[in-house]
């Protein structure tokens, strides 16, 4: 009596014996019917509890265990030589290497272009053509110097400075950029150049009849000198206090002036006469000079011999032994000698309390870092000077190098204005403090960082590279087309599997297993189990034997 199953039974039958007959590689069973399953020698279970191909030290790089202790490339790799698998690019890698199956990748100096390593012309700020050449992006020309490499452009130029970007000027140090015309750089100075102009960094060039002083600043000039006097302005000179000019002279310079004419004698220091030869003060009047024998034994007796004996604390005069003349013991120092060691002070003088015989000059106003030397005059100390000709009492700071965007408040010492650091390289400049720090570069007056170099960002932190970067090819793996038969296709291929079953398959398993428990010794059915060989295609003519309890093998 014969059975026939619907074709879609038959094929929902063949699909689920195809699945499973695919999942049964390494699978042996155990017991009378075969009731238990376990992982045959040479396989052991995955994650998935499957039975997969166990190879002892596991596979070389590229390779995976397909069988018992036999590794074979994965796909889209090829065996190169004993253990070896490859990458495998179907077209090639001229200029390049095959890196991953059908990838490549081009060599140094050589870019993907097209799915080809062609060589790379590195053009900055631009892009490379197929005859190799350059082209720059808008706003940029090729270098002179160098034809793979693309420079910014400025069409109005930069004047001291440098076009950075596009249509966009950098002053060089030491330049600001004019607010009126922006591609122009001006020269910083250090302040307002007053009397003079900034001619370039940090550098003022006075105009004509002004000089510059120990400061570096531009102040009035006087070539004939200005003696006893402050020059204010281009050769006009104007005398201290007590002091005249010379009308007699065409000299700038200023003479002592005295109130009263001096008689017999010169105007030597302010209100002060020095007699000529053979003269003597009148100590009535001390602007007059009267002859030495005008008043004969003056200060002294005549003896009866006709000479003249001098008072206790007089002596005789050294030019005229008829006159007697106040002794001071010890020299009176700008002053005279008026009466027996009394020191009269010079006008513009007073007595040092230290040394009576010692005239020391004074100054109306006090002076400050100096000394007074003259009367009413200061001289200033050693790494000062007197730079304000309204404040001749005041000597200020000396710094042999210029400060810039500070002030000299001692001798060579510069303090930074407000809103500017100490310069670490330059102990006489100050740079600006700017908002945010400059990392790597300086704070320009304009309260922007001015990067050094190879560096860029409002902080000069970005690092410029100045390699042109492709950008990476993406590249298309060509996997293969599998053919996928249809549902017609399976149906036919389902009846033709499912007839090879009850045909050939089963009167050959019988046979297998008759011929395994007649080979070595007689086993029962629950000792013998058999699997395919795997090297055969014909189960009714080969199978493996395996022995359950021994562990054995054998066809």
């Amino acid at each position: 009596m014969s059975c026939t199953l619907p074709p879609v039974l038959l094929l929902v039958i063949a699909e689920v014996w195809i699945a499973h007959a695919a999942n049964r590689a390494g699978v042996c069973l155990d017991g009378e019917h075969g009731e238990s399953e376990r992982c045959c020698e040479g396989y052991r279970k995955n994650s998935a509890n499957d039975c997969v191909p166990r190879c002892s030290g596991g596979c070389p790089p590229n390779q995976y265990c397909s069988a018992p202790n036999i590794c074979s490339c994965k796909s889209g790799y090829v065996k190169i030589g004993k253990n070896k698998c490859m990458p495998f690019c179907a077209g090639g890698c001229q200029n390049g290497r095959c890196s991953a199956p059908d990838v490549c990748t081009c060599n140094d100096g050589f870019v993907m272009h097209e799915s080809l390593c062609i060589p790379a012309c590195e053009c900055q700020h631009g892009r490379c053509t197929e005859n190799d050449n350059c082209v720059c992006d808008e706003g940029y020309i090729l270098n002179k110097n160098k034809t793979d490499e693309c420079v910014p452009f400025c069409p109005l130029g930069c004047i001291n400075g440098y076009c950075s970007m596009p249509n966009i000027c950098t002053c060089k140090n030491g330049y600001i950029q004019d607010k009126a015309v922006p591609y122009m750089c001006v020269p910083m100075c250090p302040a307002v150049c007053k009397n003079g102009w900034c001619n370039g960094p940090f550098t003022c060039e006075c105009y004509e009849g002004f000089i510059k002083n120990h400061n570096y600043e531009c102040v009035p000039g006087c070539k004939n000198g200005c003696n006893n006097g402050q020059c204010i302005g281009p050769e006009l000179c104007v005398c201290n206090e007590g002091f005249m000019k010379n009308n007699l002279s065409d000299s700038p310079e200023c003479v002592p002036e005295c109130n009263q004419e001096c008689v017999n004698g010169e105007c030597t220091q302010p209100n002060n006469c020095t007699c000529f030869a053979g003269y003597t003060k009148d100590l009535e009047h001390p602007h007059n000079c009267v002859p030495l024998h005008y008043r004969e034994c003056a200060n002294g007796n005549i003896s009866l011999q006709g000479k003249c004996i001098c008072y206790e604390g007089y002596k005789e005069d050294d030019k005229n032994t008829n006159i007697c003349v106040p002794d001071c013991t010890v020299e009176c120092i700008n002053g005279n000698c008026t009466a027996p060691n009394l020191c009269t002070c010079f006008d513009g003088y007073t007595n040092d309390l230290t040394q009576p015989n010692r005239c020391i000059p004074t100054c109306i106003q006090q002076c400050i870092n100096g000394k007074c030397s003259q009367p009413n005059v200061c001289h200033c100390l050693s790494g000062y000077a007197m730079t304000d000709i309204k404040e001749p009492n005041k000597c200020f700071p000396v710094c042999d190098e210029p400060c810039i965007n500070s002030k000299c408040v001692a001798p060579n010492k510069c303090v930074c204005h407000d809103g500017f650091v100490p310069d670490l390289k330059f102990r006489n400049r100050c740079v600006i403090r700017c908002p945010d720090r400059c990392i790597n570069g300086n704070c320009t007056v304009n309260r922007t960082c001015e990067c050094y170099e190879g560096w860029t960002g409002t902080d000069c932190s970005l690092q410029i590279d100045y390699k042109h970067h492709y950008s990476s090819v993406n590249t298309m793996q060509v996997q293969a087309d599998y053919w996928l038969p249809d549902r017609i296709n399976m149906l036919w291929i389902s009846v033709v599997i499912i007839m090879a079953v009850s045909l050939i398959l089963v009167p050959g398993i019988s046979k297998i297993v008759s011929r395994c428990q007649q080979k070595k010794e007689a086993k029962s059915d629950g000792e013998v189990m058999y699997v395919q060989n795997p090297e055969m295609n014909d189960l009714s003519t080969e199978a493996l034997c395996v022995d359950k309890y021994r562990d054995e093998a054998y066809y």
